[in-house]
């Protein structure tokens, strides 16, 4: 059996709690955390321009057609949390982010969430196939989609 490794990239955004994230009980309202994990998402693709501006010069925009999440640990006022985003799965049509919010210093993780995203193209509404062409300027997701078909393949 062969064992292909792939070197997955992160991004890290830090966000504090302000007292509009917490409800009566002084802990971050559940609702919060879609948008921190949605600014995080963002970031993750701000650090890759490339990637972004291809997108963008394709017409290709992306959509959450899923959210789970997990709640671990209670966040209060005060706390600052450090979220990592990376690519976790790429399907043909689909990629699924991995998102940890972890209370820093200390790095207790409070929430973690899966994040499914398609793509499609802006004009017309069609998804929009994850392989060479669009995606041309993020080389991991690519091998994590040719993985993750193999795996696939496989079970």
């Amino acid at each position: 059996m062969e064992v292909k490794t792939i070197i997955l990239t992160h991004s890290i955004v830090e966000i504090k709690v302000r007292g509009f994230h917490v409800d009566v009980f002084g802990v971050v309202n559940h609702a919060w955390f879609v948008r921190f994990f949605e600014e995080a998402r963002w970031a993750y693709l701000d650090e890759r321009p490339a990637l972004r501006d291809g997108l963008q010069s394709a017409g290709v925009a992306h959509s959450v057609v899923s959210l789970q999440v997990e709640y671990k640990h209670p966040v209060r006022l005060g706390n600052l949390l450090g979220i990592k985003t990376w690519v976790n799965r790429a399907g043909r049509r689909s990629i699924t982010f991995e998102q940890k919010a972890d209370i820093i210093p200390g790095q207790e993780t409070a929430v973690i969430a899966q994040v499914t995203n398609v793509f499609f193209r802006i004009r017309g509404g069609e998804l929009v196939e994850v392989k060479d062409g669009v995606f041309d300027s993020w080389p991991e997701l690519r091998e994590l989609t040719e993985t993750c078909r193999l795996g696939s393949r496989r079970s």
